[in-house]
């Protein structure tokens, strides 16, 4: 019985754990993070962003948010990202705080 309790929790796993001290990729470098979305008649809109971090405080789950989101841009070849909205900081798993960023990823056009 002890064992079909075990295998149980292992299945079931624990709460999806966002990740921690997200390093930026030097490709995520390139892309800057703007406060409004830039000129469409220059860039073209090319996806929608969502980047979940964990931290030991907001200001290290935030960073780590916010790289999340610049190497998810850099991926798409954007070289702006706007965040839209920020979930701030919410409770997370094992005194984490967790941060959720929502953006948008542009590159200039062709």
């Amino acid at each position: 019985m002890r064992w079909a309790v075990l295998l149980a929790l292992l299945v079931a796993g624990c709460p999806d754990a966002a990740p921690q001290n997200v390093i930026l990729t030097p490709q995520g470098e390139t892309v800057q993070i703007a406060t409004a979305a830039p000129d469409l008649g220059v860039y073209v809109l090319v996806g929608e962003l969502r980047a979940e971090a964990m931290g030991v405080d907001a200001d290290e789950a935030t960073q780590s948010a916010r790289n999340e989101l610049r190497n998810q841009a850099a991926a798409l070849r954007a070289t702006f990202v706007t965040i839209d909205k920020n979930e701030g900081a919410g409770g997370g798993y094992r005194d984490r705080i967790r941060v959720i960023l929502i953006g948008r990823a542009f590159r200039p056009k062709d």
